[in-house]
């Protein structure tokens, strides 16, 4: 395998792992609106939510190198 086919390699590794975490971050805005309706949620009890998952996220991210 040449040094540039193993670049591409890894640079397509690398693309699909932020793709996804880019994904991961962005789907409950897109589903924000049903989670809302499904659960009876307030517009502030939503956003509690949504704070709560970022700053788990956030927590966990921050722990992964330990």
């Amino acid at each position: 395998m040449s040094d540039r086919s193993r670049a591409t390699y890894a640079l397509s590794v690398l693309f699909a792992i932020n793709a996804m975490n880019f994904f991961d971050r962005q789907i409950g805005g897109a589903l924000a609106e049903p989670i809302r309706k499904e659960w009876g949620l307030s517009d502030s009890a939503l956003g509690a939510l949504g704070t709560a998952f970022t700053l788990l996220y956030a927590f966990v991210e921050s722990h992964s190198d330990d």
